[in-house]
């Protein structure tokens, strides 16, 4: 959880919920989320990869922030040191992508001195040998102050003493919880483990605080979309 207590009580909570990789078609699957939905219309989907999280915390495009990928070319980067990939990329020949990429996310997840990628760091997206010619693109994470050129949802709360809670991706993990993740997904190929966990941590914060502002990132959707297909069932039972 990554959380700002405010010095306002909150008699009302706005929550704002993302479900990564959920295509504006799959609500049509969506029995629950059809019932609520207010809207129909279509929409243009976004370049593959394209990192959204400026537009989603601020409004703005690419061009207003320089920031539009999750990497940018950056040899003398830091955090994807040559020797550790070039280890990684010589046991790919033996060993599958699935079992390699998991362990050495942990690894850099517990290692890395930076808050990026220490929280966000996905090993597998690319070839091993790629990583080392790359560096992360953003420097902060998003509910942190200066993480664009521009106020982003977190500094008007801040500006106004508004409370808020951040639940997702990039939150804070326990050493158990990380290992708990690679244990579910290598050998139980569970994909949704995340995202339970996630929720009952939040069911539990929010009994005892109530904030302004709630912020739920799930990702199950995304995980299985990226493995099984848009039109398989697994794909149907995340979307369920």
């Amino acid at each position: 959880m990554v959380a700002n207590s405010g010095n306002r009580p909150s008699e009302t909570a706005t929550i704002f919920i993302i479900l990564d990789g959920f295509r504006h078609d799959y609500l049509e699957r969506a029995d629950y989320l059809r019932s609520i939905a207010h809207w129909q219309g279509r929409v243009r989907e976004t370049f593959g990869f394209i990192s959204t999280r400026p537009a989603m915390c601020a409004g703005v495009y690419p061009e207003q922030t320089n920031l539009c990928f999750e990497y940018k070319f950056m040899p003398e980067g830091v955090t994807f040191r040559p020797p550790l990939f070039r280890l990684l990329a010589l046991a790919n020949r033996l060993i599958p992508n699935r079992y390699l990429r998991l362990p050495a996310t942990a690894w850099l997840r517990t290692t890395s001195r930076a808050v990026v990628p220490r929280r966000t760091v996905l090993v597998g997206n690319m070839p091993f040998h790629h990583f080392p010619l790359f560096e992360y693109a953003e420097h902060n994470l998003q509910t942190e102050p200066g993480y664009l050129s521009v106020p982003t949802i977190y500094d008007v709360l801040r500006e106004h003493q508004q409370s808020y809670v951040y639940f997702g991706y990039a939150r804070p993990k326990r050493g158990v919880e990380v290992f708990k993740r690679i244990y579910s997904l290598l050998f139980k190929n569970d994909m949704h483990e995340a995202d339970r966990t996630m929720t009952e941590q939040f069911k539990t914060a929010l009994s005892h605080h109530r904030p302004n502002f709630i912020h739920l990132h799930y990702s199950a959707c995304d995980w299985v979309g990226h493995q099984f297909g848009p039109d398989s069932p697994q794909i149907d039972d995340a979307i369920r």
